[in-house]
C-alpha cells in the first residue's frame, strides 16, 4: 500500500482533476507546506492524522533513510527513500513504504516534490525517523489482511462518499445551512508567474488581473472568502482563437451542488464568445456521470469520440437566424460587411439621424418646462448597448414619465405639433392603458409611458419600485447632450416585462436581441442575485426567468443559473399567461382579469360608442382571448 498525502479539507474532483497542482505551486511559492496523512503504508513512523511538514530539496540535501514526497496517478506520495543511483547522467531514486512488501517503480530526482522535515501528531513535533520501526506480530497481521482487502475496499467506499457529497440531499441541507457566499473572477497568466502550467500560481499576483484582451489562457475562480473553492482553465487551439479547449475544472467536493462549476462554465462562455470563440471542448472520461450530465445541460454536444469523451460547446452568435429579419440588416451588416446589406445599413443612420434631432427638440422643450424623463428602449439601447447606433432598429422614440408629469407633457407635445392618437379616449388611455403614443407628419412617433406593468389586469401584481427607479437612473450623451435611462438591472428587468407580459413572447426578434446584447455586455458586471431578488419583490421572477431562457433559445446566450428552469414555449399563448405571475393567488387575479374584465376597460378596448353593446363584447372578449386576438 502506498502513503496519500493530502492538504486538509481537499477531496478529489468528480471531472478527474485532483488538488495536485495546488499543492506543487504552494511548494513553490512558499518554500514550505504542510500535509495530513491518510493511509497506513509508512505505520508507525506515519499515522493516519499526522500532519507532515514538507520542504523543497536538492540532490545535495537528498540521504537514503529520507521521506520524500512525490506525484503518482494524480496522487501525492510519502514513501522512504531507499537507494539513490545514476542512470543516463540523471540521479534516479527509489522508494517503499515501511509495511510495503515490495519498492515503487524508480524516480528521476526532478520528479520529487519535497523532503519531509518534520511530524506533528496530536500537537507535539517529532523527527522523522530515518529507520523503519519494527512491527508487532499483530501489527503484521493487520496489515497483510489490509493489502489483501484494503486496496478493493477503499476506492469504494471513496466512490460512495463522493456520490453522497454531490447527493440531492446533501446540496440541499448544504445550501440551506452555509448558503456560500461566492465571489467570481477571471485572470490571465503573467510573465511573473513562478510556474504559468499551473492555475494556484496566479493567486498572490496582484497585477494578473490588468488586461483580459486578446488572451490565449484564461482562469476562473471562485472564491468564499480567501478560500479557492472552484477553478477552471481554457486554453485556445489555434492562432485565431477561434477554437477553445477546458484543460481544468476543480471544484471543493462540500461546494458542488451549489452551482459553481455551472457559473464558471457559463463564465467562460461569456467571456470566450466576447473575444470571438466559437467553439469550446472539454475531454471527460465515459464513467464520469456527474460531468457529463452537466455539460449535457449546458448545452455541449455528443460526443466526438468515446475514450474519453470529447463535448464540443458552440459559442458562436447564430448570424443565421437574423437573415430573413429586413429590419434587423444593420446588425447584420456591422458582423458580416457586404454590399447587399449596405444599403439598408446607410438607411438606418440617416433614420437614427432624423430620430436624433426628433429627440433633441422634445428635450429642449421639457427641460425649460422643467419636467424630467428617461429614454427607454430603442434611443438608449442604442447609445449604449450596441457597437454602433445605426445597428439597433427603431420604430419610435419612448419617454418614461412620472404620472403627475403627464399632463404637461401631453399640451408640450401638442404644442411641437403631435397629435395623439385616440384622442377621444384620452382619460380611459390614461385610466387603463400605460402609454400615449403621437404622431407627427415628417417626424417619428413619440410614445409617453409612466408605469412598466402598462395594462389593468397587471395592476397590483406586477409591483415596481418608481422612486428606486428614478433614483438610480444613468446619464448617457448623444449629439453632446446628456440624457437619463435606466440602470443596467432595471433596464434588464424593464425589457423582461416589455417582451413578457405586454408582448407575451411574440413580436420583434430585436426584443431578444436586446436582451442577449444586454446580458453580453453586462452581464459579467452584473449582481444577479440581487437582480433575482429585485424581480422577486416586484412579482416578475418568473417571467424574467423565462425571457432569459427563451433568448437562451434563440440566441446561445450565456446565462448565470437561474432559480426558475421551466420552459417557456407554453407561455406563449394568452391563455397560459395566469403561470407567469409569482404568486399562485396574483395568477388567479390575471385569469379572471383576462377573461373578465372591467366594463370600464371593455369600452376602451372596443371603442365601444354604446353602453349597450356592452353584454355583447362581453361574451365575445373571452372567445377572443382563446384564439389570441386581444390583449
Amino acid at each position: 500500500m502506498v502513503e496519500t498525502v493530502k492538504p486538509i479539507g481537499v477531496l478529489t474532483d468528480l471531472l478527474q482533476i485532483t488538488d495536485i497542482p495546488e499543492i506543487i505551486d504552494l511548494l513553490i511559492a512558499s518554500k514550505k507546506a504542510r500535509f495530513t496523512i491518510e493511509g497506513f503504508s509508512m505505520y508507525p513512523t506515519l499515522r493516519v492524522g499526522d500532519i507532515v511538514e514538507v520542504d523543497p530539496l536538492t540532490k545535495e540535501t537528498l540521504e537514503v533513510g529520507d521521506l520524500v514526497v512525490f506525484q503518482k496517478e494524480k496522487k501525492l506520495i510519502c514513501h522512504r527513500l531507499v537507494e539513490i543511483f545514476e542512470k543516463n547522467g540523471e540521479a534516479w531514486i527509489k522508494t517503499k513504504g515501511d509495511t510495503v512488501e515490495e519498492s515503487d517503480t524508480p524516480l528521476a530526482l526532478r520528479q520529487i516534490l519535497g523532503k519531509v522535515t518534520r511530524i506533528e501528531r496530536d500537537g507535539i513535533p517529532r523527527i522523522p525517523s530515518a529507520v523503519p520501526q519494527k512491527l508487532s506480530f499483530a501489527e503484521i497481521i493487520f496489515f497483510s489482511a489490509y493489502r489483501q482487502f484494503g486496496g478493493k475496499l477503499r476506492p469504494k467506499l471513496r466512490t460512495v462518499f463522493l456520490r453522497s457529497l454531490s447527493s440531492l440531499l446533501f446540496r440541499r441541507v448544504y445550501r440551506f445551512l452555509f448558503r456560500p457566499d461566492v465571489i467570481y473572477s477571471v485572470r490571465i497568466p503573467t510573465a511573473s508567474t513562478p510556474d504559468p502550467k499551473f492555475w494556484r500560481s496566479v493567486q498572490s499576483l496582484p497585477g494578473a488581473n490588468e488586461s483580459l484582451q486578446d488572451a490565449s489562457v484564461y482562469r476562473f475562480f471562485a472564491k468564499v472568502g480567501k478560500n479557492v473553492v472552484g477553478s477552471l482553465e481554457v486554453r485556445t487551439l489555434d492562432k485565431t482563437a477561434s477554437q477553445w479547449r477546458v484543460s481544468h475544472l476543480f471544484v471543493r467536493a462540500r461546494y458542488r451542488g451549489c452551482h459553481v462549476a455551472t457559473t464558471l462554465l457559463r463564465r467562460s462562455f461569456q467571456r470566450l464568445r466576447r473575444q470571438g470563440a466559437s467553439l469550446l471542448s472539454i475531454e471527460v472520461g465515459p464513467q464520469n456521470r456527474p460531468a457529463l450530465s452537466l455539460l449535457k445541460q449546458l448545452g455541449f454536444d455528443d460526443a466526438v469520440q468515446k475514450d474519453p469523451f470529447v463535448l464540443q460547446k458552440d459559442l458562436s452568435f447564430p448570424l443565421k437566424r437574423l437573415r430573413g429579419e429586413k429590419e434587423l440588416q444593420p446588425f447584420l451588416y456591422h458582423a458580416l460587411p457586404s454590399d447587399t446589406l449596405k444599403e439598408s445599413f446607410l438607411r438606418s443612420v440617416a433614420k437614427h439621424l432624423f430620430f436624433e434631432q426628433a429627440l433633441l427638440e422634445i428635450d429642449t422643450v421639457f427641460k425649460n418646462a422643467g419636467i424630467p424623463f428617461i429614454v427607454q428602449k430603442g434611443m438608449a439601447l442604442a447609445y449604449t448597448l450596441y457597437p454602433d447606433p445605426a445597428t439597433r432598429p427603431m420604430v419610435d422614440i419612448d419617454l418614461y414619465l412620472r404620472k403627475n408629469d403627464v399632463p404637461s407633457a401631453i399640451s408640450l407635445l401638442e404644442g411641437l405639433g403631435y397629435e395623439l392618437g385616440a384622442a377621444k379616449f384620452r382619460e380611459e388611455l390614461i385610466t387603463f392603458g400605460g402609454e400615449l403614443s403621437f404622431h407627427k407628419k415628417n417626424a417619428p412617433f413619440v410614445e409617453l409611458h409612466w408605469c412598466l406593468e402598462q395594462y389593468e389586469r397587471l395592476k397590483g401584481i406586477v409591483k415596481v419600485d418608481e422612486e428606486d427607479l428614478w433614483k438610480r437612473t444613468v446619464s448617457y450623451t448623444i449629439s453632446g447632450r446628456k440624457f437619463l435611462t435606466l440602470c443596467s438591472e432595471h433596464q434588464l428587468l424593464a425589457l423582461s416585462i416589455h417582451l413578457g407580459l405586454i408582448h407575451r413572447f411574440r413580436g420583434s426578434l430585436k426584443w431578444f436581441l436586446d436582451i442577449d446584447q444586454f446580458v453580453m455586455k453586462f452581464g459579467e458586471d452584473l449582481d444577479w442575485e440581487e437582480l433575482f431578488q429585485t424581480a422577486r419583490r416586484w412579482g416578475i421572477e418568473r417571467v424574467f426567468c423565462q425571457v432569459l431562457l427563451a433568448t437562451q433559445e434563440l440566441f446561445n446566450t450565456p446565462l448565470p443559473p437561474l432559480p426558475i428552469q421551466n420552459s417557456s414555449f407554453f407561455l406563449r399563448h394568452p391563455i397560459f399567461q395566469w403561470f407567469l405571475p409569482d404568486r399562485p393567488s396574483d395568477r388567479l387575479r390575471v385569469l379572471f382579469r383576462i377573461f373578465f374584465p372591467s366594463r370600464e376597460w371593455l369600452i376602451y378596448r372596443y371603442r365601444l360608442k354604446r353602453r349597450d353593446l356592452i353584454p355583447f363584447h362581453r361574451f365575445l372578449h373571452p372567445l377572443f382571448v382563446l384564439i389570441g386576438k386581444t390583449r
